[in-house]
């Protein structure tokens, strides 16, 4: 988070093709449990598809364990805040934090914001004007800009189609009528808990532990990724601060954020569990 200028994204992006359904993911990070076995969890994945072609069961369980299921060196699931949050909160904490996740894994979710949704936000507040939607031309140039050059014109359309069904997702576009009809942005206004859970697996995987409200209000991920008012970022952080997902305090005399506890501990290795050496985790 110490680049608080635009984010150099690397030349050529990978064409984003392959995409992960809300409801199937869900399903599937509902039935992790917290201390068992992975292996135990991807069966009941295989039994819950189990209609599915297996080429698409695979792929889609590779998906959830890569962006959402955290394991140890034995490969038993970790009790994560993520996923404490995300299993038994409220619908709209758990739209919030699966594609938060997902947008996250996805570098062209962080650049479509940077290069046509953040700019169009400040133009328009600028000159006191609702935001224009963004033409398909534009969504086209950037896709082209950052793509493969070797990625087919299909390639092409997902991926837009991809980044913009995120983005809609998550509140920063919004549409009328058609899923075809072009999007606006908005500033969104996720749930306080998703911010701050988003804040926090920053700060943890940046190994940053401590950062000044002000730099994550105004530079963070979650702020890059919903556009959120400063105010309401900041409401979104006492909110995480008052149920232990961030913890406030000072740096230098200002206000400042740090991990949790329950994000702390799993900044330390795990240990394998008994019986469980080097071979059980291979």
């Amino acid at each position: 988070m110490g680049n608080y200028g635009p984010i150099d994204f690397p030349r050529p992006l990978t064409s984003w093709t392959r995409t992960l359904p809300q409801d199937e993911g869900l399903a599937l990070i509902d039935l992790a449990v917290p201390g068992e076995a992975a292996e135990d969890w991807r069966n009941r994945c295989e039994a819950l598809l189990d209609t599915a072609e297996p080429s698409y069961r695979q792929t889609l369980i590779r998906l959830v364990q890569r962006i959402f299921i955290e394991t140890d060196g034995a490969d038993t699931v970790l009790d994560t805040p993520m996923l404490r949050l995300i299993q038994s909160g409220p619908e709209t904490r758990r739209n919030d934090i699966f594609f938060s996740r997902y947008g996250l894994a996805h570098p062209w979710t962080l650049l479509a914001v940077q290069e046509l949704v953040a700019p169009r936000l400040a133009a328009a507040e600028a000159a006191g004007a609702a935001p224009e939607a963004i033409p398909m031309e534009d969504w086209d140039a950037l896709v082209d800009r950052f793509t493969e050059e070797e990625a087919s014109a299909a390639s092409r359309r997902k991926t837009r189609s991809s980044v913009i069904g995120v983005l809609v997702q998550l509140g920063v576009l919004e549409r009328d009528g058609a899923s075809s009809a072009p999007a606006r942005p908005r500033r969104a206004r996720p749930d306080p808990l998703a911010y701050g859970l988003t804040v926090a697996e920053q700060l943890s995987g940046q190994l940053l532990l401590t950062l000044r409200t002000a730099e994550v209000v105004a530079h963070s991920d979650a702020s890059r990724l919903w556009c959120p008012s400063p105010d309401y970022a900041e409401a979104c952080l006492r909110a995480a601060v008052a149920l232990d997902v961030l913890v406030a305090t000072k740096v230098e005399g200002q206000p400042a954020l740090t991990l949790s506890a329950a994000e702390k501990a799993l900044l330390t290795p795990q240990a394998p569990a008994e019986g469980q050496g080097a071979e059980a985790g291979a």
